[in-house]
């Protein structure tokens, strides 16, 4: 089984008329998970988010209701299966597609004082990109 695409690379300008035409079937581009999975699903697959109405331009009412309850719940077990639920519509409905995953590796040290972890993810998504500190 397999299928066939033909990948059409885009400036950021071009890209951007293309996603506010909503001139293509799919959007690829490159995203990583939050360290709490509501900022994935918040920022990717939430109706009112702007970057969803931007890329993908997913609406579902029932995986916004499912949303809002996984962010307030403090339940691992609860969250995990509330984000399990929005991860199947989003497999049957496929407003995304996970081509690839690259694990982001992280460390921390409790003895290093003012550091700010940052999130994995790009240079330009706030409090994203690489952080480094030098242990004396």
């Amino acid at each position: 089984m397999g299928f066939k695409v033909v990948v059409e690379l885009c400036d950021e300008r071009l890209l951007n008329k293309k996603r506010r035409d909503r001139d293509f079937y799919a959007d690829a581009t490159s995203c990583s998970y939050r360290s709490d999975p509501d900022g994935w699903f918040s920022r990717m697959l939430l109706s009112s988010a702007p970057s969803t109405r931007t890329t993908s331009g997913f609406q579902h009412a029932y995986a916004d209701t499912l949303i809002a309850p996984a962010r307030r719940t403090a339940d691992r077990r609860q969250r995990l299966e509330i984000y399990t639920m929005i991860e199947s519509i989003v497999n049957e409905e496929l407003p995304l597609f996970y081509l690839h995953h690259m694990t982001a590796l992280q460390a921390g040290a409790l003895h290093l004082k003012g550091y700010q972890p940052a999130l994995s993810g790009l240079f330009s998504t706030r409090g994203g990109g690489i952080r480094t500190a030098w242990l004396a």
